[in-house]
């Protein structure tokens, strides 16, 4: 039967520490860790200096992975937080500092920060041997959080793209707003621009709460589509500019141009009450039967069936909206006409009968019945 030798480990009898007291395995100080980092800060090197830098460019995410000096070129990369390339990236940039120090990195962890607080924080474990203590010294061992702060700056490969533009690769953009709760205006728009061709020229499009942003390279492509908006829907447009870099020495100036577009908040179908200082006068209640370069309206209540149209200039005179759009009304089929039936009204429309007098049936302002189309069986 084989023999089986247990080798124990040489355990010395616990000392007091020679500062503070604690019972610690004998060392070649005779102190305890906690004395010796007091008396020994070893991570203190790196407080000065303040938070370290990352740069990150805001327009593609990337951040810079090396510096550029005599005869190299900066190199920026994509690095996700808290990957093992972004502590890579934080590691280098804390290496002089960390070297500066006579510090040895053992290992680092990440801590959790907000995402927008463009702060990083890494806990980076230290070590640091200590040959002046007696017996042979001393290896000392610590934690430091390291804090960088991420400042954004452009990259070489925008910088390079958007030369031209001031960082910027659109030159004018067309603002085009509707404040409606539906965008079947704007729908319509953007497929009659896609139908003529319009929007060939488009760097991109944007798509907002209130309505779409329309880039453009020059300022006369713009211009075109803002005059075919003109031409398909009633609008009120603003220009304004902002100076993006200007050379005094050959007196030249990069502008970006913005046009503001506002379309009429109304749609085919909209029902709607005149203002008293609108210049066009339709009393009652008025039916938006169209809407092209200008507003076409029929007087329905009373139902004279009087047509006006008015222009976009008349609209923004006295601007309103409609008090009810066209799904929330509810759509009715007519089921036979009589000419003479509950005409003893004189031809007075406020004689008419209610809705319902006929045994309950629904009827229109004449008396001919009329069905909900869904009711019917046509929806």
């Amino acid at each position: 039967m084989a023999s089986m030798v247990y080798q124990q480990q040489q355990r010395f009898p616990d000392i007091a520490c020679c500062l503070c007291g604690t019972m610690i395995q004998p060392n070649g100080v005779n102190t305890c860790n906690a004395c010796l980092g007091e008396k020994y800060k070893i991570t203190a090197p790196l407080d000065y200096g303040g938070d370290m830098e990352l740069l990150m460019c805001k327009r593609c995410g990337r951040f810079r992975t090396k510096h550029s000096g005599k005869g190299s070129k900066e190199t920026w990369a994509e690095c996700e937080l808290e990957t093992p390339q972004l502590m890579a990236l934080c590691l280098r940039t804390a290496e002089t500092r960390i070297a500066k120090a006579g510090l040895e990195l053992k290992e680092a962890e990440w801590i959790w920060t907000e995402p927008h607080s463009r702060r990083l924080k890494v806990r980076c474990i230290v070590k640091k041997f200590l040959s002046e203590l007696p017996n042979g010294g001393v290896t000392l061992q610590a934690a430091k959080t390291l804090q960088y702060k991420i400042e954004t700056r452009q990259c070489t490969d925008c910088a390079s793209e958007n030369s031209s533009g001031g960082g910027e690769p659109w030159r004018a953009v067309v603002q085009l707003r509707q404040h409606v709760d539906h965008k079947r205006t704007l729908l319509a728009l953007e497929q009659k621009s896609l139908d003529r061709k319009m929007l060939e020229s488009c760097l991109g499009i944007q798509q907002l709460k209130d309505g779409l942003d329309l880039y453009f390279t020059t300022e006369s492509e713009a211009a075109k589509f803002v005059d075919f908006v003109k031409g398909e829907v009633p609008v009120k447009v603003k220009n304004s500019s902002k100076l993006i870099s200007q050379d005094h020495k050959s007196n030249k100036a990069h502008m970006k141009k913005t046009a503001l577009v506002e379309v009429v908040p109304l749609c085919k179908d909209d029902l709607l009450i005149l203002p008293k200082k609108s210049p066009v006068k339709l009393p009652g209640i008025v039916l938006v039967v169209k809407v092209s370069s200008t507003i076409h309206l029929v007087q329905v209540q009373p139902p004279t069936m009087r047509r006006v149209e008015m222009t976009a200039e008349q609209f923004w005179r006295a601007p309103f909206t409609p008090f009810m759009s066209s799904p929330r009304l509810i759509k009715f089929t007519l089921l036979d006409i009589d000419v003479k039936s509950h005409h003893h009204g004189g031809g007075d429309w406020r004689n008419y009968p209610p809705a319902g007098a006929d045994g309950g049936a629904e009827v229109d302002a004449d008396g001919n019945p009329v069905a909900r189309v869904v009711e019917d069986g046509r929806g």
